[in-house]
C-alpha cells in the first residue's frame, strides 16, 4: 500500500505544515472533519506498518525496508527494533522486481495463524512506478529475526497488466477460506482466493482476480485492507490521493460489491475533479485524513485485539514518517476512529 507515494517526496511535501494545509483545498471535507490524535508511540518505527500479536501477547510491528525490519512491544506503545525478517539480505528471487541486489521490500502483511501455529507474511518486491512486481510469502513460528522461512513467489504482474502486484493483505474467513487483496493505481484493487495449505494461489493456472475498487484519472488507490467486523460486514480500507487519507467501503461478502456510506460503488469511476473527488472515483467514506500535525495518514493495517479493532498507519510530521495507532468503533455500522 503504499510506496508509490515515495518517502522522499512525502518529506519534501510536508516540510512545513502551512504547505500541507494549502494542499488540502482539494476537498472541503478534508479541511473540516475532526479526528482524534494518534496514540503516541516510542522507539523507531517504519513506513507501511503491519501489526501482529503472538500467542504470548507480544506485539510485532513490520515495515518497508531492505530486509523487512521487525519491532516488538509488550503494550503496542513502546517499540524496540529487534532485527530483520531476512538478516543477511533479501531473497535473490526478489532482485528482478527491485532491479538490484538486496533492494527495498515493501508493505509486509503479517498474520498469526493459530491453526497452523505460525506467522504468515506476504510482502512486495517492485520498484517505483513499475507494474513489474511480485508478491512473496514467508513463514515463522515466532516472528523473531532468523526464524523466517522463504515461501517463494505467490503472484506477479508485468507492464502489460492493468493492475499491480503490490500491497498484499490476507484475510482468513471463519469458514477457513483465505483471500489475498492487492493492487494500486491503474485499475485499482483486486482479491484472489488462496490455498490455506500452501499460502499460494488456489487456482494458479488462471487469473481469476476479483475487482474490488478503482480510481480514475490516475489517482492513488492503494494500501487495501479487508476486515471482517463482529457485525458480519466486510470493510475495505484503502489509502487514496497524493496526500493520503483513509477511506472505507462496505460489503456483505468478502468479494463485494463494496460501496461507501452514501451507496457509491467502490468500482465507480468518474471525472477526477476538485469538488467531486469523493462522489466520483470509487467513493469511499473518509474515516481519517490530515488534521493538526498529523499529515497524510495512510498505509493502514488492522488488528483485532482484546480492547477492540486497532488501526495502525503511518503519517508525516516535519522531517520524518512516524507510526500512529487508534482504536476503531464499529457500533454505528461504520468504523469511527477513537482515542
Amino acid at each position: 500500500m503504499r510506496r508509490l507515494f515515495s518517502l522522499w517526496a512525502a518529506l519534501a511535501a510536508f516540510s512545513a505544515l502551512a504547505a500541507a494545509s494549502a494542499a488540502l483545498v482539494q476537498t472541503p471535507l478534508l479541511q473540516t472533519q475532526k479526528y482524534p490524535d494518534p496514540i503516541k508511540v516510542t522507539g523507531d518505527t517504519d513506513h507501511d506498518p503491519s501489526l501482529a500479536k503472538g500467542p504470548d501477547g507480544t506485539y510485532f510491528l513490520f515495515g518497508t525496508g531492505n530486509q523487512l525490519p521487525i519491532h516488538s512491544s509488550p503494550d503496542r506503545v513502546n517499540w524496540t527494533y529487534i532485527g530483520d525478517v531476512f538478516p543477511s539480505s533479501a531473497p535473490v528471487a526478489t532482485d528482478p522486481y527491485t532491479h538490484q541486489r538486496n533492494g527495498d521490500l515493501w508493505a509486509p502483511d503479517v498474520t498469526w495463524v493459530a491453526s497452523q501455529k505460525r506467522f504468515v507474511m506476504y510482502y512486495t518486491a517492485s520498484s517505483m512506478g513499475s507494474r513489474h512486481s511480485a508478491l512473496f510469502l514467508a513463514f515463522s513460528p515466532t516472528a523473531l529475526p532468523g526464524t523466517w522461512t522463504d515461501g517463494g513467489k505467490v503472484l506477479e504482474t508485468t507492464e502489460n497488466d492493468q493492475y499491480n502486484a503490490i500491497d498484499p493483505n490476507l484475510i482468513i474467513l471463519p469458514s477457513g477460506e483465505w483471500y489475498l487483496t492487492f493492487g494500486s493505481y491503474w485499475q485499482g484493487l483486486f482479491t484472489v482466493q488462496l490455498d490455506p495449505s500452501t499460502g499460494k494461489l488456489l487456482h494458479p493456472d488462471r487469473k481469476d482476480y476479483v475487482h474490488l475498487a478503482k480510481r480514475g484519472g490516475g489517482g492513488a488507490e492503494e494500501a487495501a485492507w479487508v476486515y471482517r467486523a463482529s457485525n458480519g460486514y466486510f470493510y475495505l480500507f484503502r489509502s487514496t490521493d497524493s496526500t493520503y487519507n483513509i477511506r472505507v467501503n462496505r460489503a456483505d461478502n468478502v468479494l463485494g460489491p463494496y460501496a461507501d456510506k452514501d451507496g457509491v460503488p467502490a468500482t465507480e469511476v468518474g471525472l477526477l475533479s476538485m469538488q467531486a473527488r469523493i462522489a466520483a472515483n470509487g467513493g469511499g467514506t473518509i474515516i481519517l485524513s490530515t488534521h493538526g500535525s498529523t499529515i497524510g495518514p495512510g498505509g493502514q493495517a488492522l488488528l483485532s485485539d482484546v480492547d477492540g479493532p486497532i488501526l495502525v498507519y503511518h503519517y508525516y510530521v516535519p522531517g520524518k514518517s512516524v507510526v500512529g495507532l487508534n482504536r476503531l468503533d464499529f457500533s454505528s455500522g461504520w468504523p469511527v476512529v477513537v482515542d
